[in-house]
């Protein structure tokens, strides 16, 4: 019963992810500073050149990740587009192992119709012809 209860016992409060230990690291020096800053402290130049410090900082890296959001969206169109192609070309696929499977099936199945009182024969033979021209064309022709 014991060993249950320790399986289910929930992580206690004290142990941190380290997802949560990277992110207090960020932080840096500033970290346990007070966030809150008066009208004296705003007017100091010390103050005034760390926060323009900070946001030429957070400007240069607001360019970097536009890049990156801008390579993601071309590679996302173009992934979109082969996505589109791939798409196509095995409906394409599709098409011709139909065709031809149906046209050689009725071919075969034109030998056992066949009869001399009766044209069914013929008119399977031909249409089995057709479906595997009509393969053959959207194989290789139709791109």
């Amino acid at each position: 019963m014991s060993t249950e209860q320790d399986i289910d016992e929930e992580p206690k409060e004290g142990n941190d992810s380290s997802s949560e230990k990277t992110l207090h690291k960020k932080k840096g020096a500033y970290q346990k500073l007070k966030r809150d800053l008066s009208e004296e402290e705003l007017n100091s130049p010390g103050t005034q050149k760390l926060l323009l410090s900070d946001l030429d900082r957070l400007e240069d890296e607001v360019d970097d990740l536009k890049k990156f959001r801008d390579d993601y969206y071309e590679s996302d169109k173009k992934r979109a587009i082969l996505d589109e192609k791939l798409t196509a070309s095995i409906s394409k696929e599709v098409l011709y192992t139909v065709a031809i499977s149906l046209g050689a099936t009725l071919i075969g199945l034109s030998n056992s119709i066949w009869s001399a009182d009766n044209n069914n024969g013929h008119i399977i033979l031909f249409s089995g012809l057709i479906l595997i021209i009509g393969g053959l064309i959207s194989k290789f022709f139709l791109k």
